[in-house]
């Protein structure tokens, strides 16, 4: 078998030597590049995994509860633990439900958070926290508070606040009337506190008895 001789010059193994070296640090590079990618993209996952996690309620906080006809109301909560995010959402239940109502202006539960109803106070500290469209609407159009003894209306029975650090569940009972009708409902709602607003996680309404 005949071998066909290639004769090359110095140059030309110079330039051969040169061009494994620069395809050497080409491979070496884009195996960086991709070790990397797959470190940024492992710490992007976990910090969405940390921002995005399941809470855990455990203890609760009665902080209202009407009882025959008298309101009870868990006022060393209100002044001395309960946070201003969390005092928005009290605040924001109570445009929703009357909360032992004289009249559309003084509610016991609003008067215990230091404010009169439908005041601009009142409506300021939801707006401050709640921002989402329906929360908006509702103060927009003086929420749904009529007072006791009007032919239509609906009240607070209970609520209840659960917490985990940033995370707050409202579970509440009510009841309504209208001309002949009553009946009863319940809210599982959850809530995440940020810096400067409070995120609806979801608000879930269920009517329970109507007769």
């Amino acid at each position: 078998m005949l071998h066909r001789l290639i004769k090359i010059n110095p140059g030309q193994a110079h330039f051969y030597e040169l061009k494994t070296h620069f395809l050497q640090l080409i491979a070496l590079f884009s195996l960086a590049l991709g070790f990397l990618g797959c470190s940024v993209g492992g710490a992007e996952t976990s910090a969405e995994a940390g921002s995005n996690r399941n809470p855990v309620y455990k203890d609760s906080v009665e902080v209202y509860r009407y009882q025959g006809s008298e309101a009870i109301i868990n006022e060393k909560y209100l002044k001395e633990s309960c946070s201003e995010p969390v005092k928005a959402l009290i605040a924001y239940y109570c445009f929703q439900f009357n909360t032992s109502c004289s009249d559309t202006a003084n509610c016991q539960l609003t008067q215990s958070l230091g404010l009169s109803q439908n005041s601009d106070a009142h409506k300021n500290l939801v707006l401050k926290w709640l921002k989402d469209e329906e929360t908006k609407l509702s103060i927009a159009n003086g929420g749904n508070v009529k007072p006791n003894g009007n032919e239509s209306y609906s009240w607070l029975s209970n609520l209840h606040i659960y917490q985990d650090k940033e995370y707050v569940q409202v579970k509440y009972l009510s009841s309504w009337i209208s001309n002949e009708l009553h009946g009863k409902g319940q809210g599982t709602d959850e809530y995440k506190i940020s810096e400067n607003q409070i995120q609806v996680i979801k608000r879930n309404h269920t009517e329970l008895d109507i007769q």
